[in-house]
């Protein structure tokens, strides 16, 4: 009973997640499910129940403010841009994970095109091709760059949305009925030992 329930708390954090970031590639939900196999473990104390998460779930879930506007969803988060901007490295994992790894793709998944703009309405920059192979993949990663750029600049200003995947699966309230749950299944055997 007690593994059952806590993994059905894992298998709605999954789908929390799924829901909120429907174009997502998946691998934070994923690590999710990898991560809680066994969420319930015996110990010679009696239970121990855990949920490990990945290191920015609090992000996902509460959301960050960004420097010059924030979403009404994140109301009560204390994370904050207030300085430094999402790394260009880790904006191009993103876009990795999602399958862009060259302009065309970028076209063809909806995200843009050859006069995309940034928010100051300047045209990303375009860079003249070469006729070498390696030449080729510069002014594709060069052009990529800027893109990411913009998505980091974007995001420092405006913030990511609070998806409260987390906080909606795992609470007060859940707790609570899971101990309602636990006492009524275990009643009769504690009502037997103190008997004894």
């Amino acid at each position: 009973m007690l593994t059952q329930h806590w993994q059905g708390v894992v298998n709605e954090l999954v789908t929390n997640l799924t829901e909120a970031y429907k174009g997502s590639s998946g691998v934070t939900r994923q690590s999710i499910g990898a991560l809680n196999k066994k969420p319930v473990q015996v110990t010679a104390n009696g239970f121990k129940i855990s949920i490990t998460m990945p290191d920015h779930y609090q992000f996902l879930d509460e959301g960050v403010h960004g420097k010059t506007s924030s979403y009404a969803e994140n109301a009560g988060s204390p994370f904050k841009y207030t300085d430094k901007m999402p790394s260009i490295k880790s904006i191009r994992k993103f876009m990795l994970n999602r399958g862009i790894t060259s302009l065309s793709d970028l076209k063809s998944s909806g995200g843009g095109n050859a006069k995309l703009k940034t928010t100051k309405g300047q045209s990303v920059r375009k860079v003249r091709r070469k006729n070498t192979q390696s030449g080729r993949k510069s002014a594709v990663d060069s052009q990529l760059d800027a893109i990411a750029f913009i998505i980091a600049r974007s995001i420092f200003n405006k913030g990511t949305k609070a998806s409260h995947f987390y906080s909606d699966a795992v609470n007060d309230k859940s707790i609570r009925m899971f101990g309602d749950k636990l006492l009524k299944q275990y009643e009769d055997l504690v009502i037997d030992l103190v008997k004894k």
